[in-house]
């Protein structure tokens, strides 16, 4: 039997394709080049905005109203009546 590093003296060096590394240098390149449009950056900034308002505007306006319906009558307030003897 062959001892187990017998087996590499068989491999051989491998040769790469011609100006494969110069590709891969300009695939690197080019993704580098790519920039964001400045009209989505601007669409996704003020999409941003106006969720960030609209937010804003729907928390204050439920502040400021007094509760009714079923807050009124505590339903939804935190209690541990369940944990009591």
């Amino acid at each position: 039997m062959k001892e187990p590093f017998d087996i590499l003296s068989k491999v051989e060096r491998v040769e790469a394709p011609p100006f494969l590394y110069t590709r891969i240098l300009q695939r690197i390149a080019s993704l580098r080049e790519e920039k964001v449009q400045p009209a989505f950056a601007f669409s996704v900034l003020l999409s941003l905005v106006l969720v960030v308002l609209l937010n804003l505007t729907t928390f204050m306006h439920h502040q400021s109203e007094p509760q009714k319906g079923v807050q009124a009558f505590g339903f939804l307030q935190p209690h541990n009546e369940l944990y009591y003897d």
